[in-house]
């Protein structure tokens, strides 16, 4: 098959819809088929090719609702570039971004068979993106395929209470190749045998770091790390780093990252509080490189998610191939995924009105403290997730999912 994928954003950069796109695309090329990636342009890309993905760049950004970033003659080479191509397959990751919402009006133009993924519909709840909600509901129906990761979000239930009928249900995962191996981080020499609670997230202040570091002070558990893992502002280097996110925070209130800025602050002042004096608890602060964020997850206890939006969160499938257990939000299909694994625990939640997840972090803390000094409870978990992982939610697995519905697409004749 002559298949495409088109997504905002590429491999080197790092997320959870770039990891989603970079997985599939790289697994279905490995199966033999012509796969191209169509997405936005890296300063840091400096390849055409990666492991047999065919990668054509373009200088856009933006959506349709806050508007594009790129010239007319980039959007209309993007446009030409889909419409005059002989695809098999079309598929567009996520909905709210530029190289999806550039080909929503040209949908009857596409030769292939036009694919949605959709990751979430992430302001649905959203005033401002209501208008373009409304028109959604019709160009749903115009792709001959729309795939949810979960069967109870809010995009599947947008689809069912619009009528759409065109869709299945394939989740994410987490890779054999990386989790099937052992990395090591000189960072765990430091820290010996105290336990590890984790949490990985990029710093946009919607991952929970927040949460987790008021969770992780209140249950005041003995001997054990907070371990924030992610990744870091390209302003953030050098000896001096805390001081000047210090008088960046304080002083300006304009800052690159400022949930980086306030982990790391946070982190510092923890660590000499009177919790660690009596507990010999800490909390600390790590780069996010991928080698580094799998030795984490190999090492952690216990993983801490209390994020307040998500779609089908990745870090729980890798919770799952790691052998953590984890503690979540009631956030995307985290629900369906400890259910379906009996790896994890829903934290007591509430959904606000514009759609985003917070946690009780008092009931949250006592949680935690219980869980994480109940070594059967914890070891029962990890098998559980683990075993569930090998059986249905390796990348391998999900890849085979995804080929079996292009080609299913193919065989239906017009």
């Amino acid at each position: 098959m002559n298949i495409l994928h088109t997504v905002q954003e590429f491999y080197p950069s790092v997320g959870g819809m770039q990891e989603v796109a970079r997985q599939l695309s790289v697994l279905l090329a490995d199966r033999g088929n012509d796969v191209v990636v169509a997405t936005g342009k890296d300063a840091k890309r400096d390849f055409e090719v990666y492991k047999g993905v065919r990668i054509s760049d373009f200088q856009i950004k933006g959506n349709e609702v806050f508007g594009y970033k790129g010239s007319e003659a980039e959007v209309n080479r993007y446009i030409s570039f889909v419409l005059n191509n002989e695809f098999d397959v079309v598929t567009n990751f996520a909905a709210q971004i530029w190289s999806t919402d550039l080909l929503l009006p040209h949908l009857q133009k596409i030769q292939g068979k036009k694919v949605l993924v959709p990751t979430g519909f992430s302001s649905l709840y959203s005033s401002k993106y209501r208008p373009y909600y409304k028109r959604l509901r019709e160009y749903l129906r115009k792709y001959d395929l729309i795939i949810f990761h979960s069967k109870n979000y809010r995009d599947i239930e947008f689809a069912r209470a619009n009528g759409i009928t065109n869709y299945i249900v394939i989740p994410n995962g987490a890779s054999e190749e990386e989790f099937l191996n052992t990395f090591s981080l000189d960072y765990f020499d430091h820290i010996k045998s105290r336990k590890v609670v984790l949490t990985v997230g990029t710093h946009n202040g919607e991952k929970g770091h927040k949460e987790s570091i008021e969770i992780f002070r209140k249950a005041k558990i003995k001997n054990t790390v907070l371990l924030i893992v992610g990744n870091r502002s390209k302003s953030q280097n050098g000896g001096l780093v805390l001081l000047k996110l210090v008088v960046k925070l304080l002083l300006f209130r304009k800052t690159h990252s400022p949930c980086y800025q306030l982990c790391l602050i946070k982190s510092f002042f923890y660590n000499f509080s009177i919790f660690r004096l009596f507990d010999g608890n800490k909390i600390d602060v790590l780069a996010g490189d991928r080698d580094n964020t799998i030795a984490a997850f190999q090492r952690a206890d216990l993983f801490l998610f209390p994020s307040n939006i998500e779609c089908s969160p990745l870090v729980l499938f890798e919770c799952l191939a790691s052998r953590t257990p984890f503690l979540s939000s009631d956030v995307g299909n985290a629900k369906e995924i400890a259910e379906t694994a009996g790896s994890g625990i829903i934290l007591p939640s509430h959904t606000a009105k514009n759609g985003y997840c917070y946690v009780d972090i008092r009931s949250s803390s006592g949680i935690l403290k219980k869980l994480i000094d109940d070594d059967g409870l914890l070891l029962k978990m990890k098998d559980n997730g683990y075993n569930k992982w090998l059986e249905q939610f390796t990348w391998g697995k999900i890849a085979q999912k995804y080929e079996s519905a292009y080609q299913n697409l193919l065989s239906i004749k017009e």
